[in-house]
């Protein structure tokens, strides 16, 4: 009898926790967060795979016109979003006033990377990776 209360204040507490990261107004019934949330894992499975097929196609673009010199790397430990982030690269880009031949980016929870190859030199003051 006790393992069977331990078990459901464990699952009280799990649907809890996965209630505090849907949007809000999601009703806090456990059929309403699961289909919320199986709402949302699917959303973010889509999106997934649709950036993996632009990151494919922006690298079958590349293709072998990179050179090593001309190249800059942005890293962010810990970003808040991959978008303010490389909205952020991309400001620091026009203040320089140069103009990338490409950017390639990667973002997860612990890091944004983003390289940057340009036709020229960017700024003396940068050491290119």
């Amino acid at each position: 009898m006790m393992n069977e209360r331990t078990r459901r204040e464990k699952q009280k507490r799990s649907y809890f926790a996965l209630h505090s990261m849907l949007p809000h107004g999601t009703k806090n019934d456990k059929n309403s967060i699961v289909q919320t949330a199986t709402k949302r894992v699917r959303e973010q499975e889509w999106l997934k795979k649709d950036l993996e097929r632009r990151n494919r196609e922006l690298q079958e673009n590349l293709g072998e016109n990179c050179r090593e010199e001309n190249k800059i790397r942005v890293k962010i430990e810990n970003p808040m979003s991959g978008i303010d982030s490389m909205l952020e690269a991309l400001k620091c880009l026009k203040a320089l006033d140069s103009k990338p031949r490409m950017i390639q980016s990667n973002f997860s929870n612990q890091q944004f990377l983003a390289v940057m190859a340009f036709e020229t030199q960017v700024c003396p003051l940068l050491a290119p990776t």
